[in-house]
């Protein structure tokens, strides 16, 4: 561990974020906002997070707090579990589909809404 020697001052320009916790043994590997209305619009402007390791899912964040605090977590989500270590989602153009790609698959897999 570095430490900076006594009487050092912080960057002035530094400013102090949250950090989210992707759970035990699971990692944050990719992140978007999904602002598309499919799903009943129950996702827009929410974060989807692909947990890496144990979670191999998508984790559903929403920013709705004061300056985008996320307010809460929402794991385990129909059709967002069960993927092979998942590395990143993508949006999809205009029916609303995502796409996760699964290394342990070697695929890329689309998660079409349903009507």
């Amino acid at each position: 561990m570095y430490n900076y020697p006594v009487g050092t001052l912080s960057d002035r320009n530094y400013r102090s974020v949250d950090v989210y916790d992707a759970g035990l043994h699971a990692s944050a590997d990719g992140a978007l906002e999904y602002r598309g209305d499919a799903f009943s619009g129950a996702l827009k402007g929410t974060l989807l997070v692909v947990r890496y390791s144990a979670g191999q899912d998508v984790m559903v964040l929403d920013p709705g707090g004061p300056g985008g605090k996320i307010t809460f977590r929402t794991l385990a989500v129909t059709g967002l579990t069960g993927f092979q270590p998942a590395a990143r989602p993508r949006p999809g153009h205009r029916d609303g589909s995502l796409y996760v790609t699964e290394l342990g698959a070697q695929r890329i897999t689309r998660l079409t809404p349903a009507p």
